[in-house]
């Protein structure tokens, strides 16, 4: 990024060469993820689903049903289990992601990032994000037909599988609430869909 005025709502970045990546995810996408790992930086699920709770204390416009959904999904992954913190992309996506060496991955379009993310997120955008706009089926929660380098991944941050289907369900609550102030209704409809 070259520079960024939010107020005028002005970004400008350099432009990036290269292939766009396509649609699977590949063991390069799972090693662009390691890059995005803050050193000597730990999170955890509580701290996340706390600041969630804030946003479901504070708005005015949520349903009852659809609140009721919500606090019954931040319930069930409620963890203070420490895990580390990653910076997220937040706009992982493929049309964002392009081949800049011989499986070297690079993203572009970086607005949406944060620092201090909970792992995984970008993963589930990726796979959410297609399975919305392309009417694909994804079962994000199937941990027993990861990908390998998923499923290495994992092993190596010692996230086992409950925590990793406790991260994709915060992903859905925290999409649901990113997509409400975008003011992204269909995206919003498909997320709610998704939490069970």
């Amino acid at each position: 990024m070259l520079y960024v005025n939010s107020e005028a709502g002005i970004a400008v970045q350099t432009a990036l060469t290269g292939k766009l990546t396509g649609t699977s995810l590949t063991s390069a996408h799972v090693d662009w993820f390691e890059q995005t790992h803050m050193p000597n930086c730990h999170t955890s699920l509580h701290q996340h689903v706390t600041a969630l709770y804030t946003k479901i204390e504070t708005s005015c416009d949520i349903n009852t049903g659809v609140r009721t959904q919500l606090i019954q999904a931040l319930e069930a992954i409620d963890d203070a289990k420490t895990l580390p913190a990653v910076w997220v992309h937040g706009d992982f996506v493929p049309w964002n992601l392009k081949w800049s060496g011989e499986h070297k991955l690079s993203a572009i379009d970086w607005e949406e990032t944060y620092p201090n993310g909970l792992p995984l997120q970008d993963l589930f955008l990726f796979r959410y994000i297609q399975a919305h706009l392309l009417k694909l089926h994804t079962n994000v929660w199937d941990t027993a037909r990861l990908p390998p380098a998923v499923a290495k991944y994992l092993n190596k941050w010692d996230i086992g599988q409950e925590q990793y289907k406790k991260l994709a369900l915060f992903y859905l609550v925290d999409a649901w609430f990113r997509s409400q102030e975008r003011a992204d209704d269909a995206f919003a409809a498909f997320i709610l869909s998704e939490i069970v």
